[in-house]
């Protein structure tokens, strides 16, 4: 079901509260790279300010987003949201992000191979 209103929005979490607390968990044990979403989004907004003041300690996440944002923005977003903003070029219909999500994507396998490779289990 898709939620596209402020109200569904609060219902949403209202009704399902268990699904916001499966996030929450994830925001503690994983780091999220956020691609493609948007800044005012009314439950990402929630759950990584929560995320942030009840979790202090915890890792940031990263946030790709095309250049040009402000300073002050991102100041705070690392501030309220505890969020590092990673920057592309978005020209040539977003070449750079592309390829910089190509690369990770090679790193990641890497890693894991390396990390299976040297598990003692």
């Amino acid at each position: 079901k898709l939620v596209f209103t402020r109200r569904q929005y609060a219902e949403a979490r209202a009704n399902h509260p268990n699904a916001y607390r499966v996030l929450e968990s994830l925001l503690i044990s994983n780091c999220f790279l956020f691609i493609g979403c948007g800044l005012n989004d009314p439950d990402l907004i929630l759950l990584l300010e929560n995320y942030r003041f009840f979790h202090s300690y915890a890792a940031s996440h990263y946030f790709i987003l095309p250049k040009k944002v402000h300073g002050d923005t991102i100041r705070m977003l690392k501030e309220t949201r505890n969020l590092h903003i990673l920057q592309y070029d978005k020209r040539d219909d977003h070449v750079a992000l592309t390829q910089s999500l190509e690369k990770l994507t090679q790193l990641a396998e890497t890693a894991r191979v390396e990390i299976a490779r040297n598990a003692s289990w």
